[in-house]
């Protein structure tokens, strides 16, 4: 895999690939990717022959225009990282890092935890979840030494951001396939048919059904991601297992939901490349945002791809950079 290669998710959120900025004549290296996440991609196939996916390392740098971003604590060099970063939306009112979540409980009320306690909760500065997190005694003991500290949390800033569709077929029989609308994060409905929705449990299962009725359901998966593959139920497979017009009562079919990706927003992903004196001092990001920013004094930015916001995502710089 190549340094700073781009990958984007149905979601419409692009990662970027670990990679060196080598300054030559000083022998200044730095790496990208404090804090980044483990991913696995997709091994390509030719004649046969399987070649192994190594798992690697990739920044992610949002873009769907959804996300939530989370600032005002130092992450460490080492150790246990602080609520800080992008927050995912998943469920309703649900926000994710990692071990960390944002629960929007009411218009101006909000809450971070670590799945232990409280670490801050939304004071001032906006409509939930937007605005500043001032810590409890939890959060100051457990991620500042004891001291107190506001997080602010603001929108991704490029674009409202649409959560993806998705497309169902039916393996046999005449229940509604094509495409369901999202309607909120657990619910999809059939966008010729209203009477037909798909509708996600917050454990993890998932119903095809038909005015209420399941006539499809996933056992297990994401409690804000419908992709799955849905076996009919008794009742599915009574009323709409069809066979030459005639109903056959017992026999299966199944329902594949597959998302259909969202393109990211467009903009530049790039590097923020700092100097001291003419010499490497240290690198920001990769970030993405709708424009590059101009250099200042010291300050130098290093364009890596470019989203033309209709799904193309084009790689401006791959590999290593020797600055």
């Amino acid at each position: 895999m190549k340094q700073f290669q781009p990958y984007f998710d149905a979601f419409g959120n692009i990662r970027v690939m670990n990679g060196w900025v080598v300054q030559s004549r000083t022998g200044i290296r730095i790496s990208t990717g404090l804090g980044s996440e483990r991913i696995r991609i997709e091994a390509d196939r030719l004649e046969g022959i399987v070649e192994a996916a190594a798992p690697a390392r990739a920044v992610f740098v949002g873009g769907s225009g959804r996300n939530l971003i989370s600032s005002g604590l130092a992450v460490p060099i080492s150790g246990a990282l602080p609520p800080v970063g992008f927050f995912v939306p998943t469920t309703t009112d649900n926000f994710q890092c990692g071990i960390y979540t944002i629960t929007v409980t009411g218009p101006d009320d909000a809450t971070i935890s670590d799945g232990v306690d409280v670490v801050a909760i939304l004071t001032t500065g906006g409509t939930a979840p937007v605005g500043a997190f001032d810590s409890t005694p939890y959060g100051e003991l457990t991620y500042n030494a004891s001291l107190p500290f506001t997080l602010t949390v603001v929108g991704e800033g490029i674009g409202s951001g649409v959560r993806p569709d998705v497309a169902v077929s039916i393996s046999t029989g005449s229940a509604q396939g094509g495409d369901y609308l999202t309607t909120a994060p657990e619910s999809y409905e059939s966008d010729t048919d209203a009477d037909w929705t798909i509708e996600i449990d917050p454990s993890g299962s998932a119903e095809l059904r038909y005015l209420g009725t399941a006539m499809a359901t996933r056992a297990t998966g994401q409690p804000h991601d419908p992709e799955g593959d849905y076996q009919a139920t008794v009742a599915g497979m009574a009323a709409y297992n069809l066979t030459d017009d005639a109903p056959v009562d017992g026999e299966v079919w199944w329902a594949f939901v597959r998302k259909i990706p969202e393109a990211p927003k467009a903009g530049f992903t790039y590097l923020e490349i700092i100097e001291a004196a003419g010499d490497l001092s240290s690198v920001v990001g990769p970030t993405f945002a709708t424009t590059i920013p101009s250099p200042s004094t010291d300050h130098y930015f290093f364009a890596l791809a470019h989203s033309d916001g209709a799904g193309g995502v084009e790689p401006i710089h791959t590999g290593p950079i020797l600055w």
